[in-house]
């Protein structure tokens, strides 16, 4: 019986961790259902209004273009060595989601008087929903760290978002960090959420050798 206990324990515990540790390439990342389940899992207090409960009793009313809403809670979480998420929640119920996935892709390690050269190339892939509303994801997200020198965004990568055409997005980038300002690359998109509609607005930031991606509506 103690050996049939066990089992079965061992057998919940593999597939309870299994949403998180599948969260590795392929369409499945980029879903807007398995970065809800992903989010309860990392924020499991937050886990009412991952499920749209607050953003129906709030978001869904109309709101004048004036009001600005605010943030309440921001918080980052390891999902594993690679990827983080970042949860947002807003005074009016609305929750943004952003996880982003980095990985090295290439090194160049110099000597001598080119040291400052020393580099380390990232690709990332950015996934970003906000609840009852749209998912936007960035592929081939890339970038720099120098080691004694200034970070660098090389690239955009391709960006969308479902049933949006590409005249919706606006893309900024500051390609070189300087002593008081990150590098950066931003998307900007219409983000309707229910009967309410908002800007939103996904960056990611490079400075002093770390990255970070956040997902702001307005």
């Amino acid at each position: 019986m103690k050996k049939l206990i066990s089992f079965c324990l061992a057998i919940i515990m593999i597939f309870g961790i299994l949403p998180v540790s599948a969260f590795a390439d392929g369409d499945s990342f980029e879903s807007y259902d398995y970065q809800v389940a992903l989010a309860k899992q990392i924020f499991p207090e937050y886990r009412d209004k991952l499920e749209g409960k607050s953003v129906t009793a709030n978001a869904g009313q109309p709101r004048a273009c004036a009001e600005k809403p605010i943030i309440t809670v921001r918080e980052t979480r390891p999902v594993d060595d690679d990827t983080t998420m970042t949860y947002t929640e807003y005074d009016n119920g609305v929750v943004t989601l952003g996880t982003a996935r980095f990985r090295k892709s290439t090194s160049n390690i110099t000597t001598g008087v080119d040291k400052h050269d020393t580099y380390t190339e990232y690709t990332a892939k950015i996934v970003c929903s906000v609840i009852e509303g749209p998912t936007f994801t960035a592929t081939n997200v890339k970038y720099r760290i120098y080691q004694s020198a200034y970070d660098k965004v090389l690239s955009a990568g391709s960006y969308s978002i479902p049933g949006y055409s590409s005249s919706k997005f606006t893309v900024s980038m500051r390609e070189t960090e300087t002593s008081s300002l990150p590098a950066y690359v931003s998307y900007d998109f219409p983000c309707p959420v229910g009967v309410s509609y908002y800007s939103g607005q996904v960056g990611m930031l490079v400075q002093n050798n770390k990255s970070s991606v956040y997902f702001d509506i307005w």
